[in-house]
């Protein structure tokens, strides 16, 4: 395993934290999608995120039950078929997998509720869609095939996600810094996974055997969703960089994401 700490005056790579797109021009495409009629406070949030970035092509996918909220945005927003519960139905899948084929990026950002159809979408997105994905909030769903996959996990929910893989080893609130990091960074390497937690104060990225931390002792509000974005933004543009991209994204966010937050 390779650990690094990243210290608050200088990123891990520099060169991919300050190599960023300055117009829409070089820029690559984003697809942005979440949110039902009972949670759009995530998908409001990576909205308002996004407009602080330079993107060549933006799709923002939304349940039809929010044209009435989000009518009066940007055009590139897309509604796509609700549920009676207000959350995406099945029917969405086809319009996720015809703007993925423009996208480099699929940021699949939470508010999708528990709803057993939306549950299936979410899971047929990520397990076929040949993209890049960023997951967080209750878009990490109990079964998914990890490829091509960053997750955004709290740390209370990676029990779960442990147990839901059937991993041999647990971690729990008590568990020392270094013993954690070795549990996980293990787990993402055997089923290939990309992930991001936080615990004890620390921002923490794991991929390929490589980990980095950060401290975060300031207000963290919204990390997961400004990390989702962030990671987002920095491997649309670096999807052969995942790890960097995903160690730049938590940079970012502890320097400059005061001004993000709600």
């Amino acid at each position: 395993m390779y650990w690094q700490k990243q210290n608050i005056n200088q990123p891990l790579f520099p060169d991919l934290f300050w190599d960023q797109p300055i117009s829409q021009i070089g820029a690559n495409n984003f697809c942005l999608i979440g949110g039902s009629s009972t949670d759009f406070k995530q998908i409001s949030l990576a909205y308002n995120l996004l407009q602080q970035k330079k993107y060549h092509q933006l799709y923002v996918i939304l349940p039809n039950s929010l044209r009435k909220i989000f009518q009066e945005q940007q055009s590139n927003l897309i509604f796509a078929p609700s549920n009676q519960s207000g959350a995406f139905n099945l029917e969405t899948f086809s319009l996720v997998e015809d703007l993925s084929l423009d996208s480099d990026i699929l940021s699949m950002i939470g508010g999708f509720t528990t709803n057993s159809e939306t549950i299936i979408l979410i899971e047929k997105i990520i397990n076929n869609i040949n993209k890049i994905k960023v997951i967080s909030h209750d878009a990490i769903i109990d079964t998914f095939q990890p490829n091509q996959t960053i997750a955004i996990v709290q740390f209370k929910n990676l029990q779960k996600l442990l147990k839901n893989f059937r991993y041999h080893q647990a971690v729990t609130s008590n568990i020392e810094l270094t013993k954690m990091i070795q549990i996980i960074n293990d787990f993402c390497q055997q089923f290939k996974l990309a992930l991001i937690t936080e615990f004890n104060q620390n921002l923490i990225a794991f991929y390929d055997n490589k980990v980095s931390l950060m401290e975060a002792k300031n207000n963290i509000e919204n990390w997961e969703t400004n990390l989702n974005i962030l990671s987002s933004y920095y491997l649309a543009n670096n999807y052969n960089k995942i790890f960097e991209s995903i160690t730049c994204a938590i940079y970012d966010f502890i320097n400059f994401g005061a001004a993000r937050r709600t």
